[in-house]
């Protein structure tokens, strides 16, 4: 796929589209202090979600202005990639680059934005099919092996992307379902402004929840999962949906397992630690709900062979609260399938 050059009108558009990506963070910061405060049902937060509304409309009439596809998008996003990836990239350089407002914004919260932003310019490259169907042999491959689709004989491009989409928004429903359990649990009271700021950010950085999200003045209701609607929509093989899914989910528990382990017991006397110990328990609860039995059979052996083999032992002797922590997540499986429900149609084959 021939590449495709940014010009200045392009950098003109990154200007407005992050300065008003910078207007929506600071509306959520006004939402995270009312949550804080315990000023939900107020008419101030009120006020700021109509705000917010009038934002995203704004955001979503830039992106339309800027006619992305495949090429566009994914030159846009690998030159904001470049300031988050690469640490000689001054921000600064940015600001000044593209004049940006609020110059004295922190270095963090820029980050943020430009996640959001460029989360959606992702969105947009693997939404342009016309573009994907023109990529040589070579960029299909390497396309499917970032969906991790490669050795799935029988799933398309097409519905391999579909599905990972669905996941995507799965897994993030789920994670904040659990994430808002935390924060309304007295005995983490004393995380519950740093888990309420984790919650809005992350549905700041990912627009496919947002809106569903919002509706719900970011209150998490029953999340419901969509894949499976996904896999029936695309006619999807029973069976290549199943596979696909526990792969995926599969990933996300093994990861989150490993971050958790890495937690000695002292280290849960620090807040950071045991603010990630939390996050990773939300992402491994919502991994677990997307798997079938035999593998949440096999993740959990997996995780059991791993913590008695004498190589763990060595190098992680005091680690048995993050141990219990993992444990605990794998036996409340059942109760946690209760918090979700599973949207799916059928069809009659041709």
């Amino acid at each position: 796929m021939k590449k495709y050059e940014l010009s200045i009108k392009d950098y003109d558009w990154l200007k407005k589209i992050i300065n008003i990506s910078i207007s929506i963070k600071k509306l959520y910061d006004n939402l995270i202090k009312l949550e804080v405060l315990g000023n939900k049902n107020t008419d101030e937060y009120l006020k700021y979600l109509n705000y917010l509304d009038i934002g995203i409309e704004i955001e979503d009439k830039i992106y339309k202005e800027a006619n992305l596809n495949f090429p566009k998008s994914d030159a846009l996003a690998g030159f904001l990639n470049g300031f988050l990836v690469e640490k000689n990239l001054n921000k600064n350089v940015l600001a000044r680059d593209l004049d940006i407002n609020n110059k004295n914004i922190l270095p963090k919260d820029l980050d943020i934005v430009l996640m959001r932003i460029i989360s959606v310019l992702v969105y947009n490259c693997i939404s342009d099919y016309e573009s994907i169907q023109k990529m040589s042999n070579n960029d299909l491959k390497e396309l499917k092996e970032t969906f991790g689709i490669k050795n799935l004989v029988g799933l398309s491009i097409y519905s391999g992307i579909e599905l990972k989409k669905s996941l995507d928004k799965d897994s993030n429903m789920g994670f904040l379902t659990f994430l808002q359990e935390f924060i309304k649990d007295n005995n983490y009271s004393s995380f519950k402004e740093d888990l309420i700021e984790y919650k809005y950010y992350n549905i700041f950085m990912n627009k496919n929840v947002e809106n569903y999200i919002k509706e719900n003045h970011f209150e998490i209701p029953k999340f419901y999962t969509n894949s499976r609607f996904i896999a029936d929509l695309t006619r999807t093989d029973l069976y290549l949906y199943q596979l696909f899914k526990n792969n995926y989910a599969n990933r996300i528990a093994m990861e989150s397992i490993l971050n958790i382990l890495e937690i000695s017991d002292s280290d849960y006397m620090k807040t950071n630690e045991s603010i990630f110990s939390i996050l990773n328990q939300c992402y491994l609860r919502s991994s677990l709900l997307q798997m079938n039995d035999d593998y949440i059979s096999d993740s959990n052996y997996a995780f059991h062979e791993f913590v008695e083999g004498k190589e763990y032992n060595k190098n992680y002797p005091e680690h048995n609260i993050s141990e219990q922590i993992i444990i605990s997540c794998f036996k409340g499986i059942k109760k946690d399938r209760e918090k979700q429900f599973e949207v799916s149609i059928r069809y009659r084959k041709k």
